[in-house]
């Protein structure tokens, strides 16, 4: 019938995706002019690219810049739920906006294992690990700070804009992180804002 003919081609779909989504990223790379020192991984959020920020990186006016690799890595796309299940890029599925809704942590592990790939590329090229920064906006911000709070040595730094994280008792600092700060920077006009992916 029509009914499990487009079925079957949806859980093929939904198998290519799964194949998808444990590979390597692909990503858009500001290279240094200078001799590389540092290294600056910017996620985008939920729906966007790394073509997202992009742009920013002739305004970051910062001594260093010119031995700063910008890695702008691009989600796998995969079905959102709260989209009504339309496929974009995402670092994990959005299951709910509610502070007690379900997290997709499965998705959410996925997207850190080849986050922590990116680093280790860095690393390769002699890149010292407290000299590797991690930025995210929104859905990126979130895969910022679960990253750089899990990983094994302490990083650079951890930037985030815009983003919130609705378990964040499930966040388990591993005992390195205990010893690093973490500022926090909330604009005026964000004071307010509660919503988040």
């Amino acid at each position: 019938s029509i009914a499990n003919t487009l079925l079957g081609y949806a859980l093929f779909y939904l198998f290519i995706l799964e194949i998808i989504m444990s590979t390597e990223l692909t990503y858009i790379s500001a290279l240094p002019t200078s001799t590389h020192q540092y290294s600056i991984l910017w996620l985008h959020g939920l729906g966007a690219d790394g073509h997202d920020f992009e742009g920013i990186v002739p305004d970051l006016h910062f001594s260093c810049a010119d031995q700063t690799h910008f890695i702008f890595p691009h989600a796998h796309e995969q079905a959102v739920t709260i989209n009504g299940g339309a496929v974009m890029p995402a670092w994990y599925d959005i299951l709910g906006l509610e502070t007690d809704s379900p997290v997709d942590f499965q998705g959410i592990n996925k997207s850190l294992v080849l986050v922590e790939q990116l680093i280790q590329q860095e690393l390769d090229k002699g890149i010292a690990a407290e000299h590797i920064v991690l930025a995210g906006f929104s859905q990126g911000g979130v895969m910022a700070l679960y990253t750089g709070l899990r990983y094994p040595k302490p990083l650079g730094g951890n930037y985030r804009l815009i983003s919130v994280f609705a378990r964040r008792r499930k966040l388990k600092k591993r005992r390195h992180c205990r010893q690093c700060s973490d500022a926090y920077f909330y604009g005026a006009r964000y004071s307010r804002w509660r919503g988040g992916y």
